[in-house]
């Protein structure tokens, strides 16, 4: 008997989608909500500081650019992109 999956990911990506997963720690609560908000925008919260999305190119090159306004030294912020992590 085959199973069916909820999520199916395929061997080969055969168009320009990311898949995106971002866990943060922001210490500010006016940050933490604005960025809750900003990943809002562009995916779905899958728990309280985790956010996952599927993401073209571009729009991961703009919500790139977002990223560094939510990060100082006492916040932290960790995405991985296809299976390849980048902070």
């Amino acid at each position: 008997m085959d199973e069916d999956y909820f999520f199916q990911i395929e061997d080969e990506i055969t168009d320009d989608r990311l898949f995106i997963l971002i866990i943060y720690d922001i210490t500010n609560n006016s940050k933490r909500v604005k960025f809750a908000k900003l990943l809002l925008g562009y995916g779905f919260r899958i728990q309280k500081s985790a956010f996952e999305a599927v993401l073209t190119k571009t729009k991961y090159e703009k919500l790139k650019q977002e990223i560094p306004e939510f990060v100082d030294k006492d916040n932290y912020v960790k995405a991985q992109f296809n299976g390849i992590t980048r902070m």
